[in-house]
């Protein structure tokens, strides 16, 4: 909201009439003791809201903390390696290598827990919201110098993946197109 020179004059009738009179006639008509006592309160009754929301966002925080815990462990992590192993070619191995990290940067604690081939991005278990996703695919070829300019159909078929089989597919077909020289180079940069 931008406020331009014909908002002023409303702006100000709202500020005194709202503001300026009630806190003049508050002071003007209070003794000085019930005046302090007043402030007093107020700012008594603002600690104690401030702590008690406190309390409660670090109890949710705690239980939030617990019940991720307790999910990854009944989960289990997963390495790159065993998320690699998951797929047959060497294209597809070096993709889900790359991909991995990606992904996990992506969620909120930093944390991928156990996916599988037909794992959904959008859905239970990464909820990745698809133009966060797209972002960062974008980023990664940009990383690994891939041009997805050079394949309308795959660069689809990249940003459209609906699992993770399908995303580690279409990233491994850019990976064997172009080489495999500009994936070792950016590893070793790492």
């Amino acid at each position: 909201m931008q406020l331009d020179r014909h908002d002023i004059p409303p702006l100000a009738v709202i500020v005194i009439f709202g503001f300026a009179i009630p806190l003049a006639v508050w002071i003007g008509l209070s003794t000085r003791q019930q005046f302090l006592r007043d402030i007093q309160n107020t700012a008594l009754a603002y600690a104690a809201i401030v702590l008690i929301a406190a309390i409660v966002l670090g109890l949710f925080a705690v239980r939030a903390r617990k019940r991720e815990q307790r999910l990854l462990v009944e989960r289990g992590e997963q390495t790159t390696g065993e998320f690699a192993a998951l797929f047959t070619s060497e294209a597809e191995r070096q993709a889900a290598t790359l991909l991995l990290p990606r992904l996990r940067s992506m969620t909120a604690t930093g944390r991928v827990p156990k996916l599988e081939r037909d794992s959904e991005l959008s859905g239970s278990p990464l909820y990745l919201g698809r133009e966060d996703l797209a972002e960062e695919l974008v980023q990664l070829c940009s990383d690994l110098d891939i041009c997805t300019a050079l394949n309308r159909d795959n660069e689809a078929r990249l940003l459209g993946s609906a699992t993770v089989a399908q995303l580690v597919s279409a990233l491994a077909t850019f990976i064997d197109e172009q080489g495999v020289r500009t994936t070792r180079s950016t590893q070793t940069r790492q």
